[in-house]
């Protein structure tokens, strides 16, 4: 019937005394066993030799009951720790020798102890956890006063631009009386040109352009007055110049001042990617010891839970 079943993963026997044949060829046609339960049977001469292939052959056991069999395997109970996924232990009126039983305690012992460092290792990532939070609450709030740094220059940039854009038309204004007074000028030159061409017609006649010569003298006159227009133009527009002059300088230290801003934002800006950073890597750190104290916790639960005795009778020898 065994050979019948080479997928068996689970064998219950009870009150029987050839346990030690039915395991036997067990061992040779199936290779994978999660539970076995051998309860009141009789395991042979052998006992010792029958537990120790049993764990050799099947590390993966999770569920072993010795319940009242006999004889003992006493000098293989040291054998059951090997069982790492072993969940269940039952060895219910088996007589057990007290040295396997204070090793077995030894080994709980130790997985309490693994499991208090994994507590003070996750404590421990913790405070690295709130120290990373309030550094990036710092981050956040330099982040915010870059801001607000930032709206200032905007706001500062706007009113240079408008200082900008009113001496433009101050410029623009200049530039058309400029061309008003370049035009005046070349009137007058044009007048002086035609008084001097009058002039030397009236020295070659003298007496006949005597009457010419005093019309000249009012066109002079008049060029004159146009040179004096001519003259406040142009010192009116050296003033709008000045006028434009000083409001660029204005302008020019607004932009310096933004500049200033700027670059103080972009240290602040460079503090927070450094604390940004340094909390990075204290989060993979913890990462990493959660990561550490996860494993040493399931590697504790698999111990502890290979090591479940249930109605154990200790016999001091």
């Amino acid at each position: 019937m065994l050979t019948a079943a080479p997928a068996l993963h689970s064998l219950i026997i009870s009150d029987r005394e050839e346990v030690s044949d039915i395991l036997q060829l067990l061992f040779h046609i199936c290779g994978y066993l999660r539970k076995l339960l051998l309860e009141g049977c009789w395991l042979g001469e052998d006992s010792t030799g029958l537990l120790t292939n049993t764990v050799k052959l099947y590390p993966d056991l999770e569920v072993l009951s010795l319940e009242s069999c006999h004889p003992p395997p006493s000098a293989s109970y040291c054998l059951i720790p090997n069982l790492k996924k072993l969940s269940e232990l039952k060895l219910s009126y088996c007589q057990v020798h007290y040295v396997y039983v204070k090793l077995l305690e030894t080994h709980i012992m130790q997985c309490d102890s693994n499991i208090m460092q994994c507590y003070s290792n996750i404590m421990y990532c913790y405070n690295n956890i709130m120290q990373c939070y309030n550094n990036i609450m710092q981050c956040y709030n330099n982040i915010m006063q870059c801001y607000s740094n930032i709206m200032q220059c905007y706001n500062n940039i706007m009113y240079c631009y408008n200082n900008t854009m009113q001496c433009y038309n101050n410029i623009m204004q200049c530039y058309n009386n400029i061309m008003q007074c370049y035009s005046n000028i070349m009137n007058c030159y044009n007048n002086i040109m035609q008084s001097y061409s009058n002039i030397i017609y009236c020295y070659s006649n003298i007496m006949q352009c005597c009457s010419n010569i005093m019309y000249c003298y009012n066109n002079i006159m008049q060029s004159y007055s146009n040179i004096i227009y001519c003259y406040n133009n142009i010192m009116q527009c050296y003033n709008n110049i000045m006028q434009c002059y000083n409001n660029i300088i204005h302008c020019y230290n607004n932009i310096m001042q933004c500049y200033n801003n700027i670059m103080q934002c972009y240290s602040n800006i460079m503090y927070c990617y450094n604390n940004i950073m340094q909390c990075y890597n204290n989060i993979m750190h913890c990462y990493n010891n959660t990561m550490h104290c996860y494993n040493n916790l399931i590697q504790c639960y698999n111990n502890t839970c290979s090591v479940t005795i249930t109605q154990c009778s200790v016999t001091v020898i």
